[in-house]
């Protein structure tokens, strides 16, 4: 049986043809590009160990794409990326993940999986695409993080040890550090050879311990991507801000849910102390604060307590110090006082004051606006 069709019909069977062969090819090109990207997220889960030494950055990446069996691309030397700066820093048994996040870390640099490789640039070198892919990693670091290696870390961190150290510069200390505990620890370029710790203390808490060469050397820690960090401190206070530090000081990142109906102020503020198990100071100049009607389901602390003050309406600082918050409410419309000054009253004549140089500050109430 012959079956004939109009020309209308021919050109609509062959635009339907091509139609066809579109979606075809589009997902054709979907799979391969999922298929990619699957294989570089699998290699980067693998682990590996490396002690380079004062090694230049693009051999040390080529060792790393290598073993790795992944395209490793590093932006041009256009960007401000320095191929020949030498690095020196030792990693072991860490993911690939980590590993890359370290070195790109110690050069001020930001990685990202794209067109069939990771790419190592400077955030302001990299596409929308690009700089929303590093805000998600960000936001999904900590429940890997809760999977992987840190419920580990946390245990390393509770156990108590002996230590004594005497005159050893911050990368010596955290060696000996490093081979006590077992746990990998990365010193900042930007921490001086000239510094020396000296620390002998026992029946102490590893993290205790890491506090104090981080307090003696005047410079803070982090923990965070397989390893402890040593920094200066506005570097540290950064990580914290953007939630990134798991250490016993970074908690007020923790994550807590919530549901307030008609609660007076100061029992929701104590509420959220208990979930999170952080000490909340709140410090008012006002005889009744407000109740608050509120619910939330996995927001941090310090989430929660913007979105609590934000609802007061009212002139609200939020700072925070060594894993204490400290709320600053004062009426509409009302400036809060500035930060005392640095002879102000120290340990328990102070708990009530806001600290002087806390790493997290936000104004969020209306009415208000920070004192100069």
């Amino acid at each position: 049986m012959r079956v004939l069709f109009s020309g209308v019909e021919q050109m609509n069977i062959k635009r339907h043809t091509f139609i066809v062969v579109l979606v075809l090819l589009a997902g054709v090109a979907v799979a391969g590009a999922q298929e990619w990207r699957e294989r570089i997220e699998v290699a980067l889960g693998q682990k590996n160990t490396y002690n380079f030494r004062e090694m230049a950055l693009g051999d040390l990446i080529r060792e790393i794409a290598a073993d790795a069996q992944i395209n490793i691309i590093l932006d041009s030397e256009i960007g401000g990326v320095d191929r020949s700066r030498k690095l020196t820093i030792r990693m072991t048994d860490m993911s690939y993940e980590s590993i890359i996040t370290w070195v790109s870390r110690a050069v001020g640099l930001e990685w990202v999986v794209q067109d069939e490789a990771v790419f190592i640039a400077p955030r302001n070198r990299m596409d929308e695409a690009a700089r929303r892919q590093l805000d998600r990693r960000a936001a999904t670091m900590r429940a890997r993080a809760e999977r992987t290696w840190l419920p580990h870390f946390r245990e390393v961190l509770a156990r108590p040890h002996k230590f004594d150290l005497r005159s050893r510069q911050v990368v010596q200390t955290a060696e000996s550090l490093e081979a006590l505990l077992g746990v990998n620890f990365v010193v900042s370029p930007e921490v001086s050879d000239r510094i020396t710790v000296s620390l002998a203390v026992s029946d102490m808490s590893a993290e205790s311990i890491i506090a104090w060469v981080a307090r003696k050397a005047g410079i803070d820690y982090a923990v965070l991507n397989e390893a402890i960090y040593f920094a200066p401190d506005a570097e540290i206070r950064d990580l914290r801000v953007a939630g990134l530090d798991f250490s016993s000081r970074g908690r007020p990142w923790d994550e807590v849910s919530f549901a307030f109906e008609d609660t007076p102020f100061m029992d929701a503020i104590a509420d959220l102390s208990s979930m999170s198990g952080v000490h909340i100071v709140v410090n008012s100049d006002i005889a009744e604060l407000p109740s608050v009607t509120l619910a939330g389901h996995e927001m941090s602390l310090i989430d929660a307590l913007r979105a609590i003050t934000r609802q007061t309406r009212l002139n609200t600082l939020i700072s925070t110090d060594q894993g204490t918050v400290f709320v600053s409410v004062r009426g509409t419309g009302v400036r809060a006082p500035a930060p005392p000054p640095p002879d102000a009253p120290q340990g328990d004549e102070a708990a009530e004051l806001p600290p002087t140089d806390s790493p997290e500050t936000v104004w969020p109430g209306e009415g208000g606006s920070p004192a100069a």
